[in-house]
């Protein structure tokens, strides 16, 4: 069997020339991991790793530590050339034994809802599919917009509104902190954010905090990035709506966001003038680390 010749090791930078051969081959040469390369590389807390076979590098894959207790499988990637004999298997497992080794909490993971080989290697080493998230896109409005920078001072109000929230729970507090990467939303984080500016609070008609958004520009790319947002029940449209009109403020072209699938928020997006962009969802697989545990599963 070719899993019995597969060595699976920390990467070095030596191995960069081979990983990029293989990142030039995936998603039309457009695979986001040279750019993250000399960070992976040099992570402190996970580990960027390869696998050989016969002294070639033939697979890739990263265990990053986002908290001390949450950890993230990112980056699986095997050479078109030796896809299907396995080596996707191999990498998934020795990430979850990696983070058995390194790791507290809970390890989770992202994958597409039509990726059933994932999904087959997620049953069989203990993960829990705990929920989904839709790509919708909104063009940027020209109205004003309601939302405004939220103080430190209300940070215990936001903390309320999303306690309260049932689609926050139902999501399980989860948001995307980074590209592609969930984690829980603490009210670390939340105070975090409001530090750098990018928790805004949104007040209809200059009331009181009726929901937030949690965001990030990036203007070379024209996109207003909602790492999080939410409003009770009805009010989510209208926040939606208000988001492409923040976009449009801050002369940007759209607003990107990733949101908890639901059959009501997704109405509450395309009733907001969002449009669905990707026929599939990103699903998010979890389960509890091991410590000491001699194998993933």
């Amino acid at each position: 069997m070719i899993r019995e010749h597969l060595i699976f090791r920390k990467a070095v930078p030596e191995d960069k020339p081979a990983v990029l051969a293989i990142c030039a081959q995936i998603w039309e040469g457009d695979d986001y991991i040279p750019e993250v390369w000399d960070a992976w590389i040099a992570d402190p807390y996970g580990q960027f790793s390869v696998v050989e076979l016969d002294g070639k590098v033939v697979g890739l894959g990263k265990l990053t530590r986002l908290t001390p207790t949450e950890w993230w499988l990112e980056g699986l990637r095997v050479d078109p050339a030796y896809q299907g004999q396995g080596i996707g298997r191999f990498l998934h497992e020795q990430g979850v034994a990696l983070a058995n080794r390194l790791g507290k909490g809970v390890l989770r993971f992202a994958t597409s809802s039509a990726n059933h080989s994932v999904h087959r290697f997620a049953a069989d080493t203990g993960f829990a599919h705990i929920g989904g998230y839709a790509l919708f896109k909104g063009p940027a409005s020209t109205s004003p917009t309601a939302f405004t920078p939220l103080p430190e001072g209300d940070l215990d109000i936001a903390s309320r509104l999303l306690e309260g929230s049932e689609r926050f729970q139902a999501a399980q507090r989860l948001f995307e902190d980074r590209w592609w990467t969930w984690q829980t939303l603490t009210r670390e984080l939340l105070s975090r954010y409001a530090a750098q500016g990018q928790l805004l609070g949104w007040r209809r008609r200059g009331r009181r905090l009726s929901g937030l958004a949690l965001v990030s520009d990036y203007p070379s790319e024209g996109r207003l990035i909602v790492h999080y947002a939410d409003a009770p029940g009805d009010l989510l449209s209208d926040l939606a709506r208000d988001l492409r009109h923040l976009a449009g403020e801050r002369g940007l072209e759209l607003v990107d966001w990733k949101v908890f699938d639901r059959p009501d928020t997704r109405a509450a997006l395309e009733a907001a003038g969002y449009e669905n962009t990707w026929e599939n969802t990103l699903w998010v697989f979890e389960r509890p680390i091991r410590p000491g545990a001699v194998d993933s599963e």
